[in-house]
């Protein structure tokens, strides 16, 4: 059986449904079952089951709440995994936990290997890096993958939704054109957590897009797939407050050769993430 720390959001929620369509036995752990800083609590919840595998999927990704805060902050983005790693090597079991693609800057279309320098300019981006060192200080078999992912969120916040609801609303849309990810659609990635292929895996591995493209590029794709036959407009993100990142791309060659995965492109992406029907949705 799987726990799925994090149940609530957007990573959560896909697992838990690829977890039931592929009949894996889980446990969904959000906010509604138990307050996740309460750690006690959440350890008595974990014991009540035959747990093989906990996902901590649960973040605060909130760069600005994370520079306000950062001591509240902190409790889900390291505390939480160093209690997770922990348990997992009292208990025997494996953690997979999700980091981020905040830690580079230099190289603009740049993929970075898991082995390149670091330049962590906000807290969201320490505190992510310090949970990393915290989980393999107290569990050497956790499996940590940094990503990026893409969907959709209930309350409509999250870049796809914001993107495809300026788009509806015929507003004119500003794309990034120096600020570069490699971010793929949360259905394939929520497929790839469960497969065994993936989860038999120590270390901190890139998982994402077999792309780097920059956030127009990503704007002006879903554009094209709509059909729109429109354009949006360039901008900058330098200058951008609180200072964050702005070549995230991330070389995935190690899980590659580990496992023979294949990864999308983006045009893989956005057909993954069926952008013409959630806009007619809108």
């Amino acid at each position: 059986m799987i726990a799925i720390i994090g149940a609530s959001g957007m990573l959560g929620q896909a697992l838990c449904r690829e977890a039931q369509r592929t009949g894996v036995s889980y446990l969904a752990v959000d906010r509604k079952l138990v307050d996740l800083e309460r750690f006690e609590r959440l350890r008595k919840i974990i014991d009540e089951i035959d747990v093989k595998l906990i996902y901590n999927c649960a973040a605060n990704i909130n760069i600005t709440q994370c520079e306000l805060d950062p001591s509240a902050t902190e409790v889900i983005n390291c505390w939480l995994p160093k209690f997770l790693s922990e348990y997992c090597d009292v208990r025997g079991c494996k953690l997979v936990h999700i980091s981020s693609d905040h830690f580079y800057d230099s190289g603009g279309r740049q993929a970075h290997k898991e082995t390149e320098s670091m330049t962590l300019f906000n807290n969201y981006a320490r505190q992510k890096y310090e949970a990393e060192l915290l989980i393999m200080a107290h569990s050497a078999s956790s499996l940590i993958l940094r990503t990026s992912i893409l969907g959709y969120r209930a309350d409509g916040t999250s870049l796809v939704d914001w993107i495809l609801r300026q788009l509806k609303q015929n507003a004119v849309i500003h794309g990034f054109h120096d600020a570069y990810t490699s971010a793929f659609d949360v259905a394939t990635l929520s497929n790839f957590l469960l497969e065994k292929k993936i989860t038999r895996l120590s270390g901190v591995y890139n998982i994402c897009a077999s792309e780097v493209y920059s956030k127009k590029e990503l704007i002006d794709k879903i554009i094209e797939k709509l059909g729109l036959g429109i354009l949006s407009k360039s901008v900058s993100a330098k200058g951008l407050k609180p200072t964050r990142a702005l070549s995230c791309g991330l070389n995935c060659e190690k899980i590659i050769a580990a496992t023979s995965i294949d990864l999308p492109s983006l045009s893989d992406v956005i057909e993954n993430l069926n952008v013409r029907e959630e806009y007619e949705k809108i």
